[in-house]
């Protein structure tokens, strides 16, 4: 599972709450974490350079306002009893909290779901989408338009995966959740969507009660395994598991505002892009429209899709 020990927060010290930085201090405490407190900043274009008078004055003015708001939220921190560095670093975000999460060898970054000014459509920013391909640590999402993860999440899992290398990162993907859940109380929902490949010629093919025992069945043999893997995992809070019926970027985002969860944890496999259990850009089609915050785990160097 998720160690907890090394997390690399991402904050934008423009904006009012820091929801990320709250979020990771909460399990900080839990775990006696190290935390490291970034922002990254951009290059100045050449336009600036070029229409502007001492540039590097304001410049430097400019970075020293935000290390001092950077140094205010570590302090608060410290003074509970927690381990902080600060980082102010220049770049791209999303390259140079890679590049962070590699030299520190944090085995968690936490940053905002989407910025303030970001441009992105869904419910994710550009940041957000690149880390998940990117960063080698697992990527905690945090909405800034909610209430933090405290009472429910929900464990993506697939139980129709038969290698080892899924099945491995199942059992990570219930252990991380469990033991999220034991520390804030919540309660822990694992949840698998199935369907039918070819479902809609199938339906228009067979008889009504063929096409519906057919269905029955297949939805009897996911629901047994469902039940071993839960109690093959022995979750340190009772589970409860869910059959969801229908492609998982359509049954996913409905069941999690229909059941008020609050935190989404999925693993992901491929070596480009995003594939947690559903390859490819089919899952970021599925956590881009996720209305919850996404906790989505790595799998360990030469595991699927390295």
């Amino acid at each position: 599972m998720g160690a907890f020990k090394k997390l690399l927060v991402s904050v934008d010290t423009r904006v009012e709450r820091h929801a990320a930085w709250e979020q990771a201090v909460r399990v900080a405490r839990h775990n006696e974490s190290h935390l490291t407190l970034v922002e990254v900043v951009p290059e100045f274009g050449w336009p600036a350079r070029w229409g502007v008078t001492d540039l590097e004055a304001i410049r430097e003015a400019w970075l020293n306002d935000k290390r001092q708001r950077l140094e205010a939220l570590g302090e608060e921190a410290r003074r509970e009893g927690l381990s902080v560095d600060v980082r102010l670093l220049t770049g791209k975000t999303s390259v140079e909290l890679t590049r962070l999460a590699k030299e520190l060898d944090s085995d968690t970054v936490f940053v905002t779901a989407k910025g303030p000014s970001s441009r992105a459509t869904g419910s994710l920013g550009t940041t957000a989408l690149r880390l998940l391909r990117t960063c080698p640590a697992q990527v905690w999402l945090v909405r800034t338009d909610s209430p933090l993860f405290q009472n429910r999440l929900v464990a993506a899992v697939d139980i129709a995966a038969v290698d080892e290398d899924h099945q491995k990162l199942n059992r990570a993907v219930l252990d991380t959740a469990g033991q999220l859940a034991a520390w804030f109380g919540a309660e822990l929902h694992v949840a698998f969507a199935w369907s039918l490949f070819g479902e809609n010629l199938l339906r228009s093919h067979m008889a009504a009660e063929e096409y519906e025992e057919l269905v029955r069945n297949i939805e009897c043999e996911h629901r047994k395994a469902l039940d071993e893997l839960l109690k093959k995992a022995n979750t340190p809070v009772p589970a409860t598991g869910h059959l969801l019926h229908g492609d998982a970027w359509d049954v996913f985002p409905g069941f999690i505002r229909e059941s008020d969860i609050e935190l989404l944890v999925i693993g992901t496999v491929a070596r480009r892009g995003l594939a947690g259990y559903f390859i490819g850009n089919t899952a970021e089609h599925l956590l881009d429209k996720t209305p919850c915050d996404i906790l989505a785990l790595k799998p360990p160097a030469g595991a699927v899709g390295e």
